[in-house]
């Protein structure tokens, strides 16, 4: 189906490679791919939700979204602009647009600097505010996610986890950005604050027209925040839609579904384990075997090793996004 949504960012033919230097290669360097040919875009005003297991380069394309990486090949576009042609300072005027939210507020935080610093400091870097209207923005945006403009003297280390979160994504909002990629925001905190922490976002979505890109491992928090959800492994785009979750197509969305406990979908490939001990809640077939190594060359599907419907033709022939699902056997890519 046809989406009539404004495109504000848009991947064509992504690919990022990583250098790494190792004595057992012959010339000491490899080069490591760990996005591999994404093609996407991300509506204005929507939520696109990147899942996927540890390792399939989520957190990787959310950067190479913003051009805080470099990408070895495809373009980028942002309102229509290819970033990879932008001059240094064309870019650092548009990175004002553009804000990430890491996933660890303990890294992503420095701990010498004082909160207003941490917070206000873009608003220097860009030339936008100095001084007393420097202290009031940043007290009005600390307010806008729930702290105190009173404890902007404090360092990072006097605040609690969800706190820390919060000050990160204050510290995003400052320049007033329209896209956001909120990188695992979640993942560190307790479950209690978790819940805090994406009514937040989703508030701030809602007031201030924002583009989110929200990248996770937790299929039931991106289904919750999500307008759409694109699923991800070891590099590829295995599908993409607005009801993956409800009416997963690919043989792997629908084995991370079944590794849910509680989660029953009709079965894919070999039938599912039975009963669990009493007291567990039921679970279906996780995903069999192990992600394939960086180090392997690639050929055929990359899901192959593990896909329970695979045979020899997936194990030569990369499967292509077709109505949204990257399988031969579901739509004879």
């Amino acid at each position: 189906m046809k989406n009539n949504s404004k495109s504000l960012v848009k991947l064509e033919n992504v690919s990022v490679d990583f250098s790494i230097s190792n004595s057992l290669f012959a010339d000491g360097k490899k080069k490591l791919r760990v996005v591999d040919e994404v093609s996407l875009e991300i509506y204005k005003g929507k939520i696109l939700g990147l899942v996927g297991e540890s390792g399939s380069g989520k957190t990787t394309l959310g950067r190479a979204s913003i051009r805080l990486i470099p990408t070895a090949a495809g373009k980028v576009f942002f309102n229509g602009i290819e970033l990879e042609k932008l001059r240094k300072e064309e870019l650092r005027i548009m990175r004002r647009q553009m804000q990430i939210v890491f996933q660890d507020p303990n890294s992503s935080l420095d701990p010498r600097m004082k909160i207003k610093d941490l917070i206000g400091n873009p608003l220097l870097v860009h030339r936008i505010a100095k001084n007393n209207e420097l202290k009031d923005r940043t007290a009005k945006i600390m307010e806008r996610v729930g702290l105190s403009p009173d404890e902007m003297h404090k360092y990072p280390h006097q605040f609690s986890g969800g706190q820390k979160q919060r000050i990160s994504i204050a510290r995003a909002l400052i320049l007033e950005p329209e896209y956001i990629v909120l990188d695992e925001p979640v993942s560190a905190l307790d479950l209690s604050i978790q819940a805090q922490i994406i009514n937040l976002v989703l508030d701030l979505r809602k007031e201030l027209e924002l583009t989110y890109l929200f990248i996770s491992h937790d299929i039931g928090v991106v289904s919750h925040v999500s307008d759409r959800v694109a699923v991800m492994y070891f590099g590829r785009i295995m599908e993409i839609g607005e009801n993956v979750f409800e009416d997963p197509k690919h043989p792997y969305t629908m084995m991370l579904i079944e590794s849910l406990p509680g989660k029953k979908i009709k079965p894919v490939g070999k039938p599912p384990r039975g009963e669990p001990p009493r007291g567990e809640p039921p679970r279906g077939e996780p995903p069999r075997g192990e992600p394939p190594s960086i180090f392997e060359s690639r050929s055929g599907c990359v899901f192959y090793s593990r896909c329970p419907i695979g045979d020899e033709e997936c194990k030569k022939i990369v499967p292509q996004l077709k109505n949204g699902v990257a399988c031969l056997k579901k739509n004879g890519c």
